[in-house]
């Protein structure tokens, strides 16, 4: 599959931020209006360079045109292919941070990003997680996005998150499992400055790897997302599904947060968050009525 677009037409492609009940391609129809309402919450801020948001994740491919301009404004044609390794620059190995953090700029294209890298979102060493944590407070990084996770607690990295000023938002899993039953962490630490993730599809219902239950409390776009690969024309983009792509939603959500409210602290933000979330579709999240909250 190869199809041709321009960048600003991400907005209409992506059914996370507009949905307009299209096919996906598996050929399931979508449920009109279940998206996060960008378009609305534009109208309000469309962030700022002045929130910085840290990204724990693989090394982003920084030349792709996704991070050059922002989407609201670009005529830059793209391609949309098929997850075929042909298409990649840099191998897999770039693939999910550059995923992640295109999605972050999607939703808040005008915000600043700051990388902090691991080798895999599936290995990584949590000390030098923890490490990141207190080098981005220094760096005045006010959210973190955690798309990664084990089932194993960690002391130190649940002190370190409980201590910190900033706001964490964390993916909730890719097993199907009942989180009151198989905890997954960061996502269940249960502190007031982590938001834990659930993936819903275009017809409102979860995502079938989804994790779910009483400790996840959020759910945001996450099947079949389109995002930015690392690919050899810097230009290339794919579906791809996962709790890590439905945490980057909200993580720019809370970006056009702050965006609009700097004053506001990470307890603040998530409680706009979590408040302007639809209770009666498994709480997704809505950028709109978040900010319309904290005005």
């Amino acid at each position: 599959m190869k199809a041709n677009a321009k960048l600003s037409d991400i907005v209409e492609l992506s059914w996370g931020l507009c949905n307009q009940g299209l096919e996906d391609i598996y050929g399931k129809q979508g449920v009109s209006g279940i998206d996060i309402k960008v378009k609305a919450a534009w109208k309000i801020t469309k962030g700022s360079p002045d929130i910085k948001v840290g990204i724990i994740d693989t090394q982003p491919l920084l030349s792709h045109v996704i991070f050059k301009q922002p989407i609201i404004e670009a005529d830059e044609e793209i391609s949309i292919v098929s997850k075929n390794p042909a298409y990649f620059e840099e191998g897999y190995s770039c693939f999910h941070g550059t995923f992640i953090t295109g999605i972050i700029k999607m939703i808040a294209p005008l915000i600043t990003t700051q990388s902090y890298i691991i080798d895999s979102s599936n290995s990584y060493d949590l000390n030098t997680i923890v490490s990141f944590i207190n080098e981005a407070e220094k760096n005045n990084v006010r959210i973190m996005n955690c798309s990664w996770g084990s089932y194993t607690f960690n002391e130190d990295l649940y002190n370190t998150m409980k201590k910190s000023s900033l706001l964490f938002i964390c993916a909730a899993g890719n097993d199907n499992r009942d989180t009151a039953i198989a905890p997954y962490y960061p996502a269940c630490f249960n502190l007031p400055n982590t938001i834990s993730v659930g993936a819903l599809n275009s017809r409102g219902e979860p995502w079938l790897s989804s994790n779910f239950g009483s400790r996840v409390e959020v759910t945001a776009p996450g099947a079949l997302i389109l995002g930015p690969i690392p690919s050899k024309d810097k230009k290339s983009f794919i579906y791809n599904s996962g709790t890590s792509e439905a945490a980057a939603f909200v993580t720019g959500i809370a970006a056009l947060i702050l965006s609009n409210n700097s004053k506001l602290n990470a307890m603040q933000v998530k409680d706009a968050i979590v408040s302007g979330s639809n209770n009666g579709l498994y709480s997704f999240v809505n950028a709109y009525s978040s900010l319309s909250l904290v005005k």
